[in-house]
């Protein structure tokens, strides 16, 4: 009989909850307490004589029914010198929140006993039972620690490996260059420099590997990583006034790649791809905003010099660039040939002299440095469709109609 509480000594540490062996006929009862039970959840003597009595045909689960369902197991020993029961514990799990508060405000032994109740399931019912009735109804020996002896496996040694690399001894030039590295790759996603910034990363992910952080799961390491890289650079290209939306396509479009990788492989390919693509969008942007302070500061010369002679290779000198480039840049951002455009400025201009009767045709065509008036009203013509002397002429006409 020993034995028999010995079994249940050690299911009720193992379980972390309260087993009784009951005498079968005296229903003499022998407790293994973990926690103590409200005496309104103690199985009293009539409980028992129920449990014995549907005992006789097969093993139990016994209820105690209230707002929380509070459960027992019975389980017979085949000879019927004894019976097993294991709890109380919760039956189903209290998914109201106010009957938990309400029992805390009413009563704090009975809330402190409902805390240390375990939930449980039909399945677990059986296998536990299962495991139970074994037990009890065969030869149970105890073994003390001496008749095992440890292994230690392989997660061990990661373990150690982990704790040394998460003490991480402070070296402050390995820190250093590690910052040195992110601001290098940064710099040069900025610049447009995709060869150059993959190269730092590189440089970066050497020395510093994020699955040093966590050994057991080295591919959710690398994605982390891969996480962290993809936010900084985010934040960077915002800088450059990129759009928002062109710049959340790319995002999520990494986010999921990355997710989705099913290797470290994978990780970085989509991390490398990540670089370029950001490298190439920081590249066209800051072409663009060169390109267009070179248009600009080309508009502006041409505006305050309209009254000399406007060569394109003035220009090009003011801006600081060729004259291939400049006529390149200057068509593709206003439309038409830089020529054209100075030709069209000067045509307007004259337009407000030809408002004033003082000044003639010859004197405007000297004025806007045309070289002969001819050349003057021929592009005078070309542009507005009619002579400056018929454009005055009907600047006349419509100022006396409105007189």
């Amino acid at each position: 009989m020993r034995e028999k509480y010995n079994i249940c000594e050690d299911l009720s540490f193992f379980l972390n909850t309260n087993i009784s062996i009951v005498d079968w006929t005296e229903l003499e009862v022998s407790k293994n307490i973990i926690f103590n039970v409200p005496d309104r959840y103690e199985l009293n003597q009539k409980n028992l004589e129920k449990i014995r009595k549907k005992l006789e045909d097969n093993n139990l689960l016994c209820i105690i029914a209230e707002k929380i369902k509070i459960g027992y197991l019975s389980i017979a020993e085949k000879n019927r010198e004894f019976f097993i029961v294991i709890g109380p514990f919760l039956i189903e799990k209290i998914e109201n929140i106010q009957i938990i508060q309400e029992v805390r405000k009413r009563d704090k032994e009975t809330y402190e006993f409902y805390k240390n109740l375990k939930e449980t399931n039909i399945s677990s019912y059986q296998i536990l039972i299962n495991i139970v009735e074994g037990l009890i109804n065969k030869e149970y020996k105890r073994k003390d620690k001496s008749s095992f002896e440890e292994l230690i496996l392989e997660k061990k040694k990661y373990s150690k490996r982990y704790k040394k690399n998460n003490r991480e001894e402070v070296n402050y030039k390995s820190i250093a260059q590690r910052y040195l590295y992110e601001n290098l790759m940064l710099d040069n996603i900025k610049n447009g420099n995709s060869e150059k910034a993959l190269f730092y990363d590189k440089k970066l992910l050497n020395e510093f590997d994020m699955a040093s952080r966590m050994p057991f799961n080295q591919l959710r390491a690398k994605k982390n990583g891969a996480y962290i890289g993809a936010g900084m650079i985010r934040k960077l290209v915002e800088e450059l006034k990129i759009p928002f939306v062109k710049i959340h396509l790319i995002s999520s479009k990494y986010f999921y790649k990355i997710e989705n990788s099913e290797s470290i492989v994978e990780v970085n390919r989509a991390r490398d791809e990540m670089i370029e693509e950001y490298s190439k969008i920081c590249l066209e942007q800051r072409e663009n905003i060169v390109l267009k302070g070179i248009v600009n500061r080309a508009l502006f010369y041409i505006e305050i010099n309209l009254e000399k002679n406007i060569k394109v290779s003035d220009v090009a000198n003011y801006c600081g660039v060729s004259n291939e480039h400049l006529s390149r840049v200057f068509k593709e951002d206003i439309g038409i040939n830089l020529k054209k455009y100075i030709v069209g400025e000067k045509v307007k201009t004259s337009m407000k002299f030809l408002k004033n009767k003082n000044y003639k045709i010859r004197d405007i065509a000297i004025k806007l440095d045309f070289s002969s008036t001819e050349l003057y009203v021929k592009n005078f013509k070309n542009i507005m469709g009619v002579t400056p002397a018929e454009y005055r002429k009907n600047l006349r006409v419509e100022s006396n109609i409105e007189v």
